[in-house]
């Protein structure tokens, strides 16, 4: 099935790719963070696809956020793809993402509470996602690595076969969006608040609009991210305090 998916693959033409990596940056930055963020830049630089690097030090997070839409769209990128301070990502992430050619695609990574659950979410009304296999899903057949380079993951879903699911949103820390969405969200609403901490979290800020626009939201469970707090939580973390739970 990985080698039917490598030959399905729809990467975009890196010529006419232009991704802006952003990251909203405060406080203290865990080296392991540094060390993984200069691999995943530097993969995808090489590939083509990562041409501006963008951050905003210090600012209340859905200003550091917006402000950080504002440079990619200034830059004339073609995406933005959020990465959180705090996140140790796939090297080869950028690519499956761009592969879906969504509006919003999302990697999976994982929470800083006890129970490690996703940091993803429904909508109408809203409530975290503790379980992905009850999530709707659907196939995708994304980009695959060919030999001797990242090899994806199962997702913890533990159904069969390349897919993605379909939720109502996920946190920004490893999250592809197409600026042409910024551009017509703007539009839409007549402001630059793409993301807002007034009334909720930013992420579900943005996710809300985005259901009111008609814009699904995905979510690829291939991508697994670490997730640093005093230790690195990964996926192995959810399963064993999901069997803990189920037990």
């Amino acid at each position: 099935m990985r080698k039917a998916s490598r030959l399905l693959s729809k990467l975009p033409n890196p010529d006419k790719t232009h991704v802006t990596i952003g990251v909203p940056a405060y406080g203290h930055i865990p080296s392991l963070c540094l060390v993984s963020f200069g691999s995943f830049v530097a993969h995808s630089v090489a590939r083509g696809y990562a041409k501006h690097i963008a951050t905003c030090v210090g600012a209340y997070i859905d200003r550091s956020r917006n402000d950080i839409v504002r440079q990619a769209l200034g830059n004339k990128s073609t995406h933005l793809m959020f990465v959180d301070q705090d996140m140790i990502l796939p090297e080869l992430a950028l690519m499956r993402l761009l592969s879906h050619n969504k509006q919003v695609v999302g990697g999976l990574y994982f929470g800083k509470d006890d129970a490690f659950t996703p940091v993803a979410f429904e909508l109408d009304p809203f409530k975290r996602v503790y379980d992905l296999t009850e999530q709707l899903y659907v196939q995708a057949h994304g980009w695959m690595p060919g030999e001797g380079e990242w090899e994806a993951l199962s997702c913890t879903c533990g159904k069969p076969d390349d897919h993605m699911h379909q939720i109502g949103g996920t946190g920004m820390g490893c999250t592809l969006i197409k600026t042409s969405l910024f551009r017509k969200m703007a539009k839409e609403y007549g402001d630059q608040n793409w993301f807002s901490s007034k009334e909720c979290g930013e992420d579900v800020h943005f996710a809300l609009r985005c259901k009111e626009m008609g814009v699904p939201f995905y979510l690829d469970g291939y991508i697994q991210c670490g997730h640093v707090r005093d230790q690195l939580v990964t996926a192995q973390h959810y399963v064993w305090a999901k069997e803990q739970l189920d037990g």
